[in-house]
C-alpha cells in the first residue's frame, strides 16, 4: 500500500496538534500540501517566502525526509534526482544501496525516482521558526523511519 494524499492531510492535522503543544501553533490552513504520485513529479519552485518539508515514499516505505529553507530551492526542487548534485541526496543513496542498485542505473536514477515514488511536500511560511520546521521533520522521520537519512 502506498502513501496517499489522505495520509498527508492526516499528517497535517497531527502536526497542527504538535505545534500547539510546542508553543508555536501552526494551524492546518497555514500548511500547504503538494502531493505527487509516481510518474507525476512536476514540482513548482520553492518561493523565497516559503520553506518546506519534503518526503519520498516507495510503496509504503519512506526513503527520504528532509527540509528546505527559503534559500534552498535547488535542494527542494532538483538535487535529490541527480546523484552528483550534492553531498547527500536520494539519488546517490539509491545507487549506493545494495537493495536498489541491482535495478537502478546511475544515469536513470532520477527518472526512476520520478516514476516510482510518491512525494509529499508540506509548505510553510518563512515566518515559521526553523525549530518548528525541524520538529515536523523529526516527527515524520520518527513515524516513517526513512531508509536514507544523513550522510
Amino acid at each position: 500500500m502506498s502513501i496517499t494524499y489522505e495520509d498527508a492531510v492526516l499528517l497535517k492535522k497531527d502536526f497542527a496538534t504538535i505545534s500547539l503543544l510546542a508553543g508555536f501553533p501552526v494551524y492546518e490552513n497555514e500548511i500547504e500540501i503538494d502531493f505527487f504520485s509516481a510518474d507525476n513529479h512536476s514540482l513548482k519552485p520553492l518561493t523565497p517566502n516559503k520553506q518546506a518539508i519534503y518526503s519520498f515514499f516507495y510503496a509504503d516505505k519512506a526513503l527520504k525526509i528532509g527540509k528546505a529553507g527559503p534559500k534552498s530551492n535547488a535542494r527542494f526542487q532538483s538535487q535529490h534526482y541527480y546523484p552528483n548534485s550534492s553531498r547527500s541526496n536520494l539519488a546517490k543513496s539509491l545507487i549506493g544501496s545494495d537493495k536498489y542498485k541491482p535495478f537502478i542505473k546511475e544515469i536513470e536514477v532520477g527518472t526512476w525516482i520520478k516514476q516510482n515514488t510518491n512525494r509529499i511536500n508540506f509548505i510553510f511560511s518563512k515566518d515559521v521558526p526553523t525549530r518548528i520546521i525541524t520538529l515536523f521533520e523529526c516527527f515524520l522521520q520518527a513515524r516513517y523511519d526513512p531508509e536514507f537519512e544523513g550522510y
